[in-house]
């Protein structure tokens, strides 16, 4: 099975204005076997989070009781995912 995060991915990545300067050497196959054990490791704790946490949503109007809405999924998705910004705010 071929990895999501292709060379030419890696290589789009590694050219972005934030990661990549001319006068650096082009990428090497470190590298990209570094961007995907990252995007490895955030897939893996996505999976986690949502195992343990996604039943605690509902779609169904909020007089029914039972769970968050399925609305604030994704914010609460994002604050799991990036504590450390949380730590900076306090």
């Amino acid at each position: 099975m071929t990895h999501p995060l292709t060379d030419e991915i890696c290589k789009k990545i590694a050219e972005s204005k934030v990661l990549w300067h001319p006068d650096w050497p082009v990428l090497d196959s470190h590298e990209k076997t570094y961007m995907r054990a990252a995007y490895d490791l955030g897939r893996d704790e996505l999976l986690a989070w949502l195992d343990k946490n996604l039943e605690n949503y509902t779609d169904a109007p909020d007089h029914w009781g039972g769970g968050r809405h399925i609305d604030y999924l994704i914010k609460d998705l994002v604050r799991a995912m990036r504590p450390q910004q949380q730590q900076e705010k306090n």
